[in-house]
């Protein structure tokens, strides 16, 4: 039978993964709206979301009961202050969803044409999903870990390479003097939160791996 405080550990990196999977079928939902052009998916994801900081605050007064009772020694306490922070980012992901839906549910309603900028939109957005993905798996196994930190990488740097992409598309627009709207500068906000929900994604995957390997924060 496992110590208590390893099966109390346990069970919070089980919610967690919960949690972010509850933040990628929102994702999901959200992505198939746009593509559809159905408000109600989006409305459903918000839906989704609401409950993700009223869920991380729950975790976290458990991994500080777990602090205050155990008094948990090395590995163990690295892995509980890196899923502490964790949670902080997983709100943030989940707040920008939100901000997403309400944003991207405007433009449909109004039928703004965004045909000419639609791929790179969604190009960011499975981008930033397969990050957040990547980034939560929580493996224990050293090969299993650095993979998926490796991987967590790759589509944040996507992410960042496909905004500069819609950036310079929408800019040279402006430059040559066609009629750019504010949903053209909307889209680009929102392409901007997609590479911060990579960010966050790619903190996690850091936050995990000194969690495992030890040292500095700073270092990864």
């Amino acid at each position: 039978m496992l110590p208590k405080y390893v099966e109390e550990f346990n069970n919070i990196r089980n919610d967690i993964q919960e949690l972010s999977k509850t933040i990628i079928e929102a994702y999901r939902m959200e992505l198939d709206g746009f593509k559809v052009r159905d408000v109600s998916k989006l409305d459903a994801a918000k839906k989704l979301l609401k409950g993700v900081d009223e869920r991380a605050n729950i975790i976290d007064n458990r991994i500080i009961k777990v602090f205050a009772l155990f008094e948990p020694e090395a590995a163990l306490l690295r892995e509980l202050v890196a899923l502490f922070k964790t949670t902080n980012e997983l709100s943030r992901i989940a707040s920008t969803g939100k901000k997403y839906a309400t944003t991207m549910k405007v433009h449909i309603e109004e039928e703004v044409d965004l045909k000419e900028i639609e791929s790179y939109l969604i190009h960011i957005h499975e981008a930033a999903i397969r990050a957040v993905e990547f980034a939560v798996r929580l493996e224990d196994e050293p090969q299993a870990y650095e993979e998926d930190f490796r991987q967590t990488m790759l589509e944040e740097s996507k992410t960042d390479d496909l905004y500069a992409v819609l950036e310079k598309e929408i800019l040279s627009k402006v430059c040559q003097g066609e009629d750019v709207t504010l949903n053209y500068i909307n889209i680009l906000n929102i392409a901007r939160k997609f590479e911060r929900v990579a960010d966050h994604a790619a903190n996690i995957a850091k936050l995990y791996l000194y969690a495992k390997k030890g040292g500095s924060m700073e270092i990864y």
